[in-house]
C-alpha cells in the first residue's frame, strides 16, 4: 500500500524514451532543485548507508514501484520501464541475479548482467532542442547499463566509459557495494555533469574522496572512443552491436525464449578467450582489434600463466566485462567468431584448444567458469575434454537431439555396408588400425546412436540393444585406447552424428528389437540346414557335429544385425552344449576373400536369401516359415543363368 503520509510531488517529469531510473532521478532532482537522494527518499527508493540501492535498476519491488508511481505521478508501466526488468526475457543473464543478495553487485559484474556505472554517448546527452531537454537535460539511456551495449547506433560511434576530465567511471563507484548514483546528496548539478569526487591517497595508501565534484560536462564533443581502431574495425563493431540489440529488444528474434543460451554462450566464450589469451587472437580480423582485447586480457593471462591447478587467490576481474567500449566490443566480436554457427564439429575445433590452454593455466577456475553457466549443450560438449569417450565434467550428459529414429531401430552391431559407407575416411586417420579397431567401432556406433536419443550413458542404454552394460563399458574403454592418442573422439562423434541424421530421414528403418524378440526361441531345423548345403561340397558336411546350430547362429546375426556372440543359443538359459567352437567356425564360413564359386560363398549367399525372407516374416508378424527348397532352386537357377550369360 502507498504510504498516505507521502504526497505526490507538485512537479514531476514524464520519462523520456529509453530513460534509466538513475537518469530520471537526476533530471527530476535538477528540476526540483533537490539532491537525487532527497528525491529518492520521497519516492521511497532510499536505502541504507546513504545510498540509492543498485538493485533498483534491475527491478523494483511491488512496494517500491507503487510508491515511485504515486510520488512521481507515473503509471505502473512507466515505472517498470525505468528498470531493466523488461529486458530479462531476451537478455536472460539478468534473470540470474537475486536483488536481495548481499553479493548482488559482485554477481552483476561477474555475470555481465548489468553495471552500476553507465557508458554514454556525448551526442545523446545533448538536448534535442525541445523545451524539456533544454531545461532538464537529455535522457541517460537504460541500455547503457548493459555490459554488452558498447556503441551508439544512432550516432555511429562507440560509447564513452569514463569522464574525460577526472577519467573515472560514472554513476557508480568502482567497488562492488556501489550505489546507483555517485554523490547522490549533491545538488544543482546538471544531469549531463560528472558527479565524481577527486581521489586522493590517504596516509596508508587508501583512496579518499574529498572536495567538490568534478562537474565536467559530458555532452561536449569528444574524440570517438577506441581512436586506435580503423574505420573497418568500427564498422565491424557497429554491426555486432546491431545484432546484439536486435536480440535484446527482440526486433528480429521475437520468439527467443527466456532461457535461450545465446548470451550465456557469448559471455562464457569471452571468459574462455581471456583465460587462454593470446591463443584466440586469430579470431579477430585486424591487429588493432586484437590489440584492444590484449589491453584487457594480457594482465589476466599474466595472472593465470603457470598457476596450474592451484589457484593463488581469486582472479579479480577475470569474469567482469571490460569497461572500455573498444575493448568490450572487440572481446565480444572475438567471442561471436569463436561460437560461429554453433555446429558441434567446427566449434569444437575452435574452442577445444582454448579450453585446454585455460585448463592448463588454472584448472579449478576454468572449471568454475564453464560449470552451471546456462550455456548450450553444444558449447559445453565443445569445451569438454574426452577421456575414453567419457566426459571430464561428470554432471554434463548428452541430452536428446530430438532425432526421429527410435531406440528399437538401432542395429546392435553396425552393418558392414553402413560401416564401409561412413567410416572409410575416418579409418585413414586412425593410427595402427586393425580388425579389432573395426569391430570396436561397429560395437560403439550403435551405443553412441542410443546415447543421442536417450541422454543416458552407454552402460545404461546397452540392455535396450541386447548388449550387457559390462560389454558397453568395455567397448568404451577399448575404443578410447584406440582414439584418444590421436584425439579422434570428436571425429568419431561427427561420423555417428551423420549416421543419426541419415537415419532420421530414412524411410526404410527396421525395428531390430522386434526381430530379436521374434527369434528368441527360433532355431533352424536340421532338415533346412541340410537342404541349404548338402549339394555343395563334401567339405561342408564335415561340420555335421555342430548340427544346425551353425546355421542358426549365422542367420540370427544377419536378421538382427547383432554380434553372433549375443545369439540366444550362445547364452543362458538357451545355451547349448558344445557351442564354444561355433564362433570360429562361423568366421571360417564368412571370410571376405572367398571366390564367388567357392561352396562357402554359395552357402553364404543362400543364408542371406533365407535371412531376407525370415526378416520379412519378423517385420510383418507372420509365421516364421521359410521355403528352403525354393531358395536353393532360385540360387541354382541364378548360377546357371550367370554361367550361360
Amino acid at each position: 500500500m502507498t504510504n498516505p503520509a507521502r504526497r505526490a510531488l507538485p512537479r514531476s517529469l514524464v520519462p523520456l524514451l529509453g530513460e534509466s531510473l538513475p537518469g530520471f532521478l537526476l533530471r527530476l532532482a535538477f528540476r526540483l532543485d533537490r539532491s537525487p537522494m532527497r528525491v529518492a527518499e520521497l519516492c521511497g527508493l532510499r536505502g541504507g548507508l546513504g545510498t540509492i540501492p543498485y538493485g533498483h535498476l534491475r527491478e523494483l519491488s511491488a512496494q517500491h514501484r507503487q510508491q515511485l508511481s504515486h510520488t512521481a505521478s507515473l503509471n505502473q508501466r512507466e515505472a517498470t520501464a525505468l528498470t531493466l526488468a523488461p529486458f530479462t526475457e531476451h537478455y536472460p543473464v539478468l534473470g540470474k541475479l537475486r536483488v536481495t543478495s548481499p553479493q548482488f553487485a559482485l554477481s552483476a559484474r561477474a555475470l555481465w548482467a548489468m553495471s552500476a556505472s553507465s557508458r554514454f554517448c556525448p551526442q545523446c546527452l545533448r538536448s534535442d532542442g525541445s523545451g524539456i531537454q533544454n531545461n532538464y537535460g537529455a535522457p541517460w539511456q537504460l541500455l547503457w547499463h548493459l555490459p554488452v551495449v558498447f556503441a551508439c547506433l544512432k550516432h555511429q560511434r562507440l560509447l564513452e566509459s569514463v569522464c574525460p576530465a577526472c577519467e573515472r567511471l560514472l554513476h557508480g563507484r568502482e567497488r562492488n557495494s556501489s550505489g546507483l548514483i555517485e554523490q547522490p546528496q549533491v545538488t544543482r548539478l546538471h544531469p549531463a555533469q560528472c558527479r565524481n569526487l577527486p581521489a586522493e591517497r590517504g596516509r596508508y595508501g587508501n583512496a579518499r574522496r574529498r572536495g567538490l565534484p568534478c562537474g565536467a560536462w559530458l555532452d561536449n564533443a569528444l574524440p570517438q572512443a577506441g581512436g586506435e581502431l580503423t574505420d573497418r574495425d568500427i564498422d565491424l563493431l557497429l554491426s555486432l552491436q546491431q545484432r546484439l540489440l536486435e536480440r535484446i529488444t527482440a526486433r528480429r528474434h521475437p520468439t527467443t525464449p527466456a532461457d535461450h543460451p545465446f548470451f550465456f554462450d557469448l559471455i562464457t566464450a569471452t571468459h574462455l578467450i581471456k583465460l587462454s589469451w593470446p591463443l584466440g587472437e586469430n579470431l579477430l580480423a585486424s591487429a588493432t582489434l586484437a590489440g584492444a582485447v590484449d589491453a584487457h586480457a594480457a594482465p589476466i593471462a599474466a595472472l593465470t600463466a603457470g598457476r596450474g591447478s592451484r589457484p593463488n587467490g581469486q582472479l579479480v576481474g577475470v569474469r567482469t566485462a571490460p569497461t572500455d567500449s573498444a575493448q568490450c566490443g572487440a572481446l565480444l566480436l572475438a567471442a561471436e567468431n569463436l561460437l560461429g554457427d554453433l555446429k558441434l564439429e567446427s566449434l569444437r575445433a575452435r574452442a577445444l584448444p582454448l579450453a585446454r590452454e585455460a585448463f592448463s593455466r588454472d584448472r579449478i577456475y576454468t572449471g568454475l567458469v564453464l560449470k552451471n553457466s546456462g550455456i548450450s549443450t553444444v558449447l559445453s560438449r565443445s569445451t569438454t575434454r574426452r577421456v575414453h569417450g567419457g566426459q571430464t565434467r561428470a554432471g554434463l550428459r548428452i541430452i536428446s537431439h530430438n532425432h526421429r529414429y527410435l531406440l528399437e531401430e538401432v542395429p546392435p552391431f553396425l552393418p558392414r555396408s553402413w560401416f564401409d559407407e561412413y567410416f572409410l575416411g575416418f579409418l585413414r586417420q586412425v593410427p595402427s588400425c586393425t580388425s579389432t579397431t573395426e569391430r570396436t567401432l561397429r560395437r560403439a556406433t550403435p551405443l553412441r546412436l542410443a546415447e543421442l536419443i536417450t541422454g543416458t550413458t552407454w552402460g545404461e542404454c546397452a540392455p535396450a540393444l541386447g548388449v550387457t552394460a559390462a560389454n558397453a563399458r568395455r567397448t568404451l574403454q577399448v575404443l578410447g585406447r584406440h582414439l584418444n592418442p590421436a584425439d579422434l573422439w570428436p571425429a568419431f562423434e561427427g561420423v555417428v552424428d551423420k549416421i543419426a541424421r541419415d537415419l532420421d530421414i530414412s524411410k526404410s528403418r527396421v525395428n531390430y528389437a522386434k526381430r530379436r524378440n521374434s527369434l528368441i526361441d527360433w532355431r533352424l531345423s536340421e532338415e533346412s540346414w541340410s537342404l541349404l548345403r548338402d549339394d555343395l561340397s563334401p567339405k561342408l558336411r564335415l561340420h555335421n557335429r555342430t548340427g544346425s546350430h551353425l546355421g542358426t547362429l549365422l542367420i540370427w546375426s544377419e536378421v538382427t544385425q547383432a554380434e553372433r556372440s549375443h545369439c540366444p543359443i550362445m547364452r543362458p538359459p538357451h545355451r547349448i552344449d558344445g557351442i564354444n567352437r561355433l564362433p570360429s567356425l562361423a568366421a571360417w564360413y564368412l571370410r571376405p576373400d572367398l571366390s564367388q564359386t567357392s561352396p562357402r560363398f554359395i552357402l553364404r549367399r543362400r543364408i542371406h536369401a533365407y535371412s531376407r525372407v525370415l526378416a520379412a516374416a519378423c517385420d510383418s508378424g507372420r509365421e516364421l516359415v521359410v521355403d528352403v527348397e525354393e531358395i536353393v532352386r532360385e540360387d541354382i537357377t541364378a548360377v546357371r543363368q550367370g554361367a550361360h550369360s
